[in-house]
């Protein structure tokens, strides 16, 4: 037999998310229907160390989270957009 009790868990709960290049705040709330959550998917969070001789710095810790609508032009002119569907590059074996 197996007995339970309950417990009261605390955790962080993303609430909302903030552009750190042009400021904008999105709503992270779980509701019904939150027109921001779509917006939060396509985010790009940047999140790393830098190596050695790095321009960032040795060992310093580069972090952003930048919307989409920032980050395309921040990308556009060498970035390789492709609307194929993504599936296409995978592979595949049939026995």
């Amino acid at each position: 037999m197996k007995i339970f009790k309950k417990k009261k868990i605390i955790r962080k709960v993303l609430t909302a998310i903030v552009c750190d290049r042009c400021g904008k705040s999105y709503n992270a709330e779980e509701e019904e229907y939150n027109e921001d959550i779509l917006e939060i998917q396509e985010f790009l969070h940047i999140d790393f160390v830098g190596g050695y001789n790095s321009v960032f710095g040795d060992m310093n810790h580069i972090k952003a989270d930048i919307c989409q609508h920032c980050l395309k032009p921040l990308i556009e002119n060498f970035a390789r957009i492709n609307s194929s569907d993504y599936r296409d590059n995978a592979v595949c074996v049939i026995e």
